[in-house]
This record gives C-alpha cells, sequence and structure tokens, in this order.
C-alpha cells in the first residue's frame, strides 16, 4: 500500500486536499508535525508521495515550502487547487434562544471560540456579525482546536475548523462556510520518484526551477525568454 505524507494533524485542509485528492485509494495517509518532515519522509522513502501546500489565493506563494523543493530536488508528480472551508464546531443546544427563523440557533452559548491564527481572521465578517463578544484563543492547528473543544465538552467552546475534523472528533457543526471570502484555494502538490495516474483537475500549471549563474538586472526575463 503506498503511503501519503502530509502536514498534520488529522482533520486539517492539508488532511482533507489530500484524502480529496488520492481518494482512488487504498493509501495509507501520513501525518507529520512540519513541513520539512513531509518531505523528508519521502526523501528518506518512509512515504512513496509527499502532500505539500505552495500557493494560497488569499496569501500568495508559501516561500518556506517552495524553498524546500529547491533544496531537495525532487520531482513534481501532480498538482490539484483545493478550496478553504472553514466552519463553525462545537456542541449543538438541544433548545434555547431562537434566530429569526424561530428555530434554536446552533452558537446561543458559545463564549469561546479556538483555531489557528490564520483561520481567524478569515472568518471576522462571520464572527462579528453573530458572536461579537466571544474570547479568541490560538492554537496550532485547526485540526488542534476541534480536538480540544471536543475534550472539554462544554457548549461555551466552538472551534473553526474543517468538516473532516469534525468528522473525526464527532463533533455538531453549527455553521458550514463561515469564511469571509469563496476564492480561497490553496494549490498543493505531490512530489515522489514515481509517476502518478489519480484524479486530475485539468488545471495543471508548470514549474520550472531556474539557477541563474550570476544576478545582474534582467536576468531572470532573459533566462524565462530562452525557455
Amino acid at each position: 500500500m503506498k503511503r501519503i505524507a502530509f502536514l498534520g494533524p488529522e482533520g486539517t485542509v492539508s488532511h482533507e486536499a489530500t484524502e480529496y485528492f488520492f481518494s482512488d485509494g487504498p493509501y495509507e495517509f501520513v501525518p507529520c508535525q512540519l513541513i520539512s518532515e513531509v518531505v523528508a519522509s519521502t526523501v528518506k522513502r518512509e512515504t512513496d508521495y509527499s502532500v505539500i501546500p505552495i500557493e494560497n489565493t488569499i496569501d500568495g506563494s508559501v516561500r518556506h515550502h517552495v524553498d524546500l523543493l529547491i533544496e531537495n530536488d525532487f520531482p513534481i508528480v501532480s498538482e490539484w487547487v483545493y478550496p478553504s472551508v472553514q466552519n463553525l464546531i462545537g456542541f449543538r443546544p438541544d433548545s434555547g434562544v431562537l434566530s429569526d427563523n424561530g428555530a434554536p440557533s446552533p452558537w446561543m452559548n458559545v463564549q469561546t471560540v479556538l483555531s489557528h491564527e490564520v483561520a481567524i481572521p478569515q472568518c471576522k465578517q462571520f464572527l462579528d456579525q453573530n458572536l461579537p463578544s466571544v474570547v479568541y484563543k490560538k492554537v496550532s492547528s485547526t485540526a488542534e482546536a476541534v480536538r480540544i473543544v471536543k475534550e472539554k465538552q462544554d457548549p461555551a467552546y466552538a472551534a473553526i475548523g474543517t468538516k473532516l475534523a469534525a468528522k473525526i472528533y464527532g463533533m455538531d457543526i453549527l455553521a458550514e462556510k463561515i469564511q469571509d471570502h469563496d476564492n480561497n484555494y490553496t494549490r498543493f502538490i505531490a512530489i515522489g520518484r514515481e509517476t502518478i495516474s489519480i484524479r486530475r483537475e485539468g488545471n495543471d500549471k508548470p514549474t520550472i526551477l531556474v539557477t541563474l549563474p550570476e544576478d545582474y538586472p534582467g536576468a531572470l526575463p532573459i533566462a524565462i525568454n530562452r525557455v
């Protein structure tokens, strides 16, 4: 069985994107704590492929991740673009305060919201409108936020995270797609020694590594024009 390394823990957007792309299984998915460990696992032949996020429509290129590709000189065998969808996850109340449509407000008891430092501002409009008085706590990942909320067993806590994390920890989704922008997409690549034939998106982008013999104004355009 092929082993696929991704940036963990389980339940992150990287995990969700990896399962989506490698959906024709069976595969063994291997979470790593650091992106350098993701790449190293494939370099050392501990895994067959590594999945790496390298570009985001909101934040741009992930420079450190791109540098790892250059340092290890490993071929890109596939790529895909995956939406970064955030959800409010917690414990759904059985009854209580009613929302505008007459139904119980799913987040009526929430006083503290946990998530990664990047995910919280991505959902600012929803949070300001629906939970203006909550306290925010930053943790290492969106998946870790869901795990902590599950552990607390307290409806006063909620997390911002993925549907996969909610499924893994058996939590309720209080609100779906709460991110401010629907055009928040991340470009992922898979690196490995062997070519791969799996899900294709039809929007592959060529990636070329250019090493300049010397640094001078206009060197890069000259090199690109010769490709």
